[in-house]
């Protein structure tokens, strides 16, 4: 694909977001098919083994979030230099974030071991199922520092605007995931049935593929891999950068991820086999969303580099034409969605009650995805025209003062249909919020452009 010129008044605005996109799009599905395949083939297993899995779906989530938040306020930063012609700033910020990330990482490894088993109790996992979701987690969690440099890596190659090669290190990591689950999960060919500790030894060896390749092309393609830092002073100030962005995001999306964990406590409270069906339909649920998740990667680096060579109206028109494909792809998973709602459950799980419950939750929660599509996007074009903390005010309205509260009073009233309703009660006030929110942003950001423009 090449570097594009995000900022040049010649670009063809939607043209380039749909490329940028639809090149990074295949990276994102091969993440979630590497989860997914891990679920599929656990779920062969039995439903004690499917519910273990899906107790670690939070603690997952949790480092995955943490890290794309921090990710965005790279790309945020690496992309605001890009757009002033800076390139050896940007180069800096990305070297600092890429080696801090991996001796940071490698550092929580011995904590986390420890924390693991509790915080499993406290989700509500008991029995074989707290020991499966043990087991897999200990395994996993060695391969932490590969899972994060790798993210933190591709989100400064998006940073460039290049998303293509983002993608492939996704994709070289799924295909080899696919290739080993079942492998070491049933025991094929020379290899003995591991179970679900097969699952976790196959996902760190692709994520390690996945950081080797990321690592090449950030430094070989887009140049912007350089020696570790050496001098404090230069990683503390660019550090300070990548924060001003990053860190506001990091709070909302570690909020987004603990909001899991709650929301798989409360399902929990009302049915334990609808941990199953909730794990599941989450992946499920992200598999569906992820072109809006990269709609909202691209949107990201777009307003991120036109801010800062002052293309206001350039970033009004890419906004509008985010929220069409946003909303378009959103209506559309949720027709999909419900009609497939019965094979896919059957693909799934053989156990009634975890079939029942699957087949409420995608024919309720993707009501919601329509909505969804625009929170996500505008949280990510109110940290690309610097009001990262607007952004990450609306994701916590959603995740800390509505999503659980919300849920839990539609289980009680309903049972577990209403915990998806709940769902999609948030979804709807929250994307009204942002729009608001946004709104109010872009009119601040209007009266600033003027003045300047006035001098």
């Amino acid at each position: 694909m090449g570097m594009p010129n995000l900022t040049s008044p010649n670009t063809n605005i939607p043209l380039v977001i749909m490329k940028m996109t639809i090149f990074l799009v295949p990276g994102m599905v091969s993440m979630v098919i590497l989860n997914l395949t891990d679920t599929y083939f656990v779920s062969r297993l039995g439903t004690e083994p499917l519910t273990g899995i899906s107790f670690t779906f939070p603690i997952v989530f949790l480092f995955g979030q943490a890290t794309i938040g921090l990710g965005i306020g790279l790309t945020t930063s690496a992309a605001n230099a890009i757009g002033k012609n800076r390139f050896k700033l940007a180069k800096s910020q990305a070297s600092v974030a890429v080696w801090m990330c991996l001796v940071i990482s490698a550092l929580l490894i011995p904590f986390l071991l420890l924390m693991t088993t509790p915080v499993y109790r406290f989700l509500g996992a008991e029995g074989e199922a707290l020991k499966m979701a043990s087991d897999y987690t200990y395994i996993w969690i060695f391969g932490l520092p590969f899972f994060t440099t790798s993210i933190i890596s591709n989100s400064a190659i998006r940073a460039t605007g290049d998303t293509w090669p983002s993608s492939l290190p996704m994709i070289y990591a799924a295909v080899i995931n696919i290739a080993l689950d079942p492998i070491l999960i049933f025991g094929l060919f020379f290899f003995p049935a591991m179970g679900i500790n097969g699952a976790a030894i196959a996902t760190i060896f692709a994520r390690f593929i996945a950081l080797l390749v990321s690592l090449y092309y950030l430094r070989k393609r887009t140049k912007l891999l350089g020696k570790p830092p050496l001098i404090p002073r230069h990683v503390i100030y660019h550090l300070k950068s990548i924060l001003h962005a990053g860190l506001p995001t990091t709070v909302m999306k570690t909020f987004l991820a603990m909001s899991f964990s709650i929301v798989t406590l409360i399902i929990a409270s009302f049915d334990v086999d609808a941990v199953a069906a909730y794990g599941v339909g989450s992946r499920l649920q992200a598999f569906a969303a992820l072109p809006t998740f990269a709609l909202s990667i691209v949107i990201l680096t777009f307003t991120s580099q036109n801010y800062a060579a002052g293309q206001y109206k350039r970033i009004r028109q890419a906004i509008r034409f985010t929220h069409l494909l946003g909303l378009s792809w959103g209506l559309i998973c949720t027709v999909v969605l419900f009609t497939l709602a019965r094979p896919i459950a059957d693909a799934f799980t053989n156990d009634p009650q975890v079939h029942r419950d699957l087949i409420d939750f995608l024919r309720i929660a993707t009501l919601g995805y329509a909505p969804l599509a625009i929170v996500i996007v505008v949280s990510n074009e109110l940290v690309g025209i610097n009001h990262a903390y607007a952004g990450a005010i609306v994701g916590l309205l959603k995740h800390i003062f509505l999503y659980s509260l919300v849920i839990y009073l539609g289980g009680l009233l309903f049972g577990v249909p209403g915990l998806f309703w709940g769902m999609v009660t948030t979804n709807v006030v929250v994307a009204i919020a942002g729009l608001i929110v946004l709104r109010i942003a872009m009119r601040h950001y209007e009266k600033c452009h003027l003045a300047f423009k006035a001098k």
